[in-house]
């Protein structure tokens, strides 16, 4: 279990790179800071999934919304550098508005979490290449990723 009781409370829930890239810290700079992109559709689960990871997790957190048509420009993604991605499962599903994302691109992030709304509401979790089916997900399976990624955020803090 991750402990940030100690940080400050920092969360940002607008759009993605507000103003640029300037307010994403260098590796090392700062305590480490778990950043969750999250680009599902519709609109309102972007912001219930941010709300949630807020609540469930108080600490030190970037919580980015950006619509997943956005996950097309690689170097968004590149720029952010999140610790842990939600998203649609889009393949072969086009009728809850999102677009398939590239697989290159979801290759850059070590941990994600799929929304297939194909299957109902069941998700897939890839944690470090590793997937992981999780009928009817919960909030606690998305928190349960959180932690995972915050680790990612700890090794990235303390390389040695």
């Amino acid at each position: 279990m991750l402990t940030r009781a100690h940080h400050p409370i920092h969360a940002h829930f607008g759009p993605f790179l507000p103003g640029g890239v300037t307010g994403v810290p260098e590796a090392g700079t700062l305590a480490a800071m778990i950043r969750v992109l999250v680009t599902l559709s519709p609109r309102m689960y972007r912001q219930v999934i941010a709300l949630s990871i807020q609540r469930g997790r108080p600490g030190l957190f970037d919580v980015r919304l950006a619509p997943p048509e956005a996950m097309e420009e690689a170097e968004l993604l590149a720029s952010f550098r999140p610790h842990l991605l939600v998203c649609n499962d889009a393949s072969g599903d086009s009728r809850n508005g999102a677009a398939p994302i590239p697989e290159a691109t979801l290759e850059a992030v070590g941990h994600r979490l799929k929304a297939l709304y194909s299957d109902g509401k069941d998700a897939r979790i890839s944690t470090d290449g590793v997937l992981t089916e999780l009928p009817d997900a919960s909030t606690d399976d998305l928190l349960a990723a959180v932690d995972a990624a915050g680790l990612l955020a700890d090794r990235e803090e303390s390389p040695g």
